[in-house]
């Protein structure tokens, strides 16, 4: 079997799990994999998929906002709200 060079962007993007939009992007902006084009399809090579995707290995990962111990109480709903579900103030 013949070891595959370049994939097109469909194929190189489900090769590393993203998506065609993303990988079409990062291109665009001069951060993803270098491209050839092989008559007129733009084609990845795997060299370059796979250093980009080792590149993006060392990226730190966003961070989630930490909460606070009362922020997961939901606050109080406003008088306008208690008045349409029939409360009495």
């Amino acid at each position: 079997m013949v070891e595959q060079l370049a994939l097109s962007i469909t194929k190189a993007a489900e090769a590393v799990g993203v998506s065609k939009s993303l990988l079409y992007r990062e291109i665009d902006e001069g951060r993803g994999p270098r491209t050839v084009l092989i008559g007129t399809v733009q084609r990845v090579l795997v060299s370059d998929l796979q250093t980009w995707l080792e590149s993006r290995a060392g990226l730190p990962k966003p961070s989630k906002p930490k909460l606070k111990s009362n922020d997961h109480a939901l606050p109080p709903p406003p008088c306008s709200a208690l008045a349409l579900n029939g409360a009495h103030a």
